[in-house]
């Protein structure tokens, strides 16, 4: 079953989707869909299992994006561990949102 998570935030404000830990199953990322208003300062997305970056990637432009995981994008020992989705805060009249799939 495919679990959509989204959050839309103010401008310069990190748009963050966290995925509560499950002491029976760790987290599968299958997409992550992304963007910007307008062009980030410093924009990236980061996922962490447990505090572990698992990974990162920058982003340079505004409009939208979209990483696929054909194979799911997890931790093997994140068991019982929260995954954390992070779409940087990109400057004073930038606003992002962040979307992820996961099952």
């Amino acid at each position: 079953i495919q679990n959509p998570d989204d959050h839309q935030p103010s401008a310069n404000t990190a748009a963050v989707v966290t995925l509560a830990a499950d002491s029976k199953q760790c987290h599968v990322i299958t997409s992550i869909t992304f963007g910007y208003n307008a062009t980030p300062t410093s924009g990236s997305v980061v996922v962490t299992a447990g505090g572990t970056t698992i990974f990162s990637v920058p982003v340079a432009a505004a409009g939208a994006g979209q990483i696929h995981f054909p194979y799911g994008l997890h931790n093997d020992s994140a068991l019982n561990e929260a995954v954390v989705v992070t779409l940087a805060a990109a400057g004073a009249s930038v606003t992002g949102r962040i979307n992820t799939t996961s099952c």
